[in-house]
Formats: structure tokens, sequence, C-alpha cells
């Protein structure tokens, strides 16, 4: 996936910088990511495990880039995260887990509308991808047999936009966005010889963010 999303970028900053009508920039905000582990049924009933729900949340950047689409208000957009985060669970020894998430990419369309003082407000909807690895059982005696590799869900997202910088075609903005993301699962083994498939929904993550970003 990393040779895909350099691919993708390079190609969209080129594309940035023929166009009149391009933008590419920073933003820096605050995410929470929150995800449901599903109640497991076993027998003996003592291994029942029942439903959890956590969620972790930190600071974070990204880069992205955009092109209008000719003289409309639409443009297409794509947002990389070049960080690495680790999420982990606790609570039973033979349930503690992490993984790591690595390579967040979001390819979008925004819709924006303007106003007579330079200002604007917009929506934006897209799809994110992001790779999952280095998958671990915080216990030795768990093995874990398979895992899904993939998060990916849909993103929606409002924001403002301000042109006050105009002269230096610079412009701020604020944002939130909220993105679902589909169920993910991992198969494990156990030192009794239980095999379970321990699957996470409901996962959401929910950001509230800053960008500047210059026009071409």
């Amino acid at each position: 996936m990393k040779k895909i999303i350099s691919i993708l970028f390079v190609s969209f900053i080129m594309a940035t910088s023929a166009y009149s009508a391009g933008m590419v920039g920073v933003k820096l905000g605050y995410g929470s990511f929150e995800a449901t582990k599903n109640a497991i049924t076993n027998t003996p009933a003592a291994l029942t495990e029942g439903a959890e729900t956590a969620d972790v949340s930190h600071e974070y950047g990204a880069i992205f880039a955009e092109l209008n689409l000719g003289d409309t208000p639409l443009s297409l957009g794509l947002e990389y995260i070049p960080l690495e985060g680790t999420l982990s669970t606790s609570g039973r020894d033979h349930s503690d887990a992490s993984v790591q998430i690595s390579d967040h990419t979001t390819v979008y369309a925004l819709a924006s509308k303007g106003f007579n003082n330079g200002a604007s407000v917009y929506a934006k909807i897209g799809y994110s991808m992001a790779d999952i690895g280095a998958v671990k059982q915080n216990t030795s005696t768990t093995t874990i047999n398979s895992h899904s590799n993939d998060l990916e869900g849909v993103m929606a997202g409002i924001g403002v936009e301000s042109s006050e910088f105009s002269p230096m075609a610079v412009v701020a903005r604020l944002e939130a966005t909220y993105t679902e993301y589909d169920d993910v699962s991992v198969n494990t083994t156990d030192a009794d010889g239980l095999v379970e498939t321990k699957k996470a929904s409901d996962l959401n993550l929910t950001t509230f963010t800053v960008s500047i970003g210059k026009k071409f």
C-alpha cells in the first residue's frame, strides 16, 4: 500500500502545481478512535467474554492535496497521515492484544459554498484506508492464527475556510470529520486449545483539525 500511496500523492502534488485551482496543505488536530469488541460465547461458560467498548484519543498531523474541477465548487482530494499508531486492549490475560495502524489515507470529494466576505463553508465525503500490522497477543500462551489486514470505511466531514490571507494564496480551515470503519477480526488459539474469532465492530474515528493550505 505504501507504493500506491506514494504514487497517488506525488501525482496529486504535481497536478496541483500544474493547475491554478490546486491546493496542498498540512493539518493538525485531535482524533478519537472508538471500537467495540463483540461478545464471545464459549464452552465452558467461564470462558465466555462480554462485549467491551473502549476509545483512544491523541493529537495527529496530516498532509493533503486537492484539485478543483474546473469552474465548479467541487474538488477532489487526497489526505495522508504519515504516522503509525498502536491500539491495545487490556483485560483478562487471554484477551489482551495490540495492533499497529499505519498509512491512513483518505480519498474524498469536497463541495464548497462561498460568501462575499471571502469565507466559505464546505462538506466532504470520502473513503479511508489504513494498514493493520504487528498484531500481538500480550501473553505467550496464545497464538494468533490470522487477522484482518486492512481498516476501511466511509468518511464525512464539514468545515469552514477563510481566505483572509488570499494575497499570499493561503487559506485556513477549521474542520470536523467522522469515519465509520468496517468490522475487523482476529483468530486465536490459547494454551488450552480454545480457538476464537474475536471481532471488533462500531469502529469509528472523530477528528477536529486546523489546516493551512497553499493555492496554485
